[in-house]
């Protein structure tokens, strides 16, 4: 019950009940089916919670499922990305779970997700390769030892990229501080932001 003893008060507070109860009752066999079934398809109680709060999220979802039969995995990064990172439609939430199927990773404004375990040298190399373009970077990546070595050496950019991936954890030669962020069918991936 509702705290304020006003009886017009008590009055506005039932009649939007009522309104929700009608609004609930109106719904057809054919939609409470298509709500249930994508609540089967989502594993985790973060992501239900999420739809169960956020309507307007489920109602897109469903109206993309009316159209292809939605994957788990899409929800689920639907969700998650609409929920930490900012928003995005089903659609282009579709884009991305394409992407992260074929390289196991994406990046979204200044965060990249990935799967857990999976070999970021190529995104590494790509960051790499504009960070050495910047003092700042070069002076974070190497030594003036390391520098003048490579300069008595002639290293081409492309060997030096080459020699630190070697060497090092490409999560920590990114900066990147991993966070869980969501399972795909038994597959955690991770989100860390990216230092610019």
């Amino acid at each position: 019950m509702i705290k304020h003893k006003s009886a017009i008060i008590n009055q506005l507070f039932y009649a939007e009940v009522n309104a929700l109860v009608k609004k609930f009752n109106k719904i057809n066999e054919f939609e409470v089916n298509e709500i249930e079934e994508i609540f089967e398809q989502v594993k985790h109680e973060d992501t239900k919670s999420y739809l169960i709060n956020n309507t307007n999220k489920l109602s897109e979802i469903i109206k993309e499922n009316r159209n292809r039969k939605l994957k788990q995995g899409e929800i689920e990064l639907f969700s998650w990305i609409n929920e930490e990172l900012e928003e995005v439609s089903m659609h282009k939430a579709s884009e991305y779970y394409g992407e992260l199927g074929i390289v196991d990773y994406i990046e979204i404004g200044e965060c990249l997700i990935y799967k857990e375990g999976c070999n970021l040298k190529e995104y590494a190399n790509e960051v790499l390769e504009e960070r050495l373009k910047d003092e700042f970077w070069v002076d974070t990546l190497f030594t003036k030892d390391d520098v003048v070595e490579m300069w008595v050496n002639e290293t081409t950019k492309e060997e030096a990229i080459e020699q630190i991936l070697e060497s090092n954890d490409i999560e920590e030669i990114l900066g990147l501080e991993p966070q869980y962020a969501f399972s795909i069918n038994d597959t955690d991936y991770k989100y860390s932001y990216i230092e610019e």
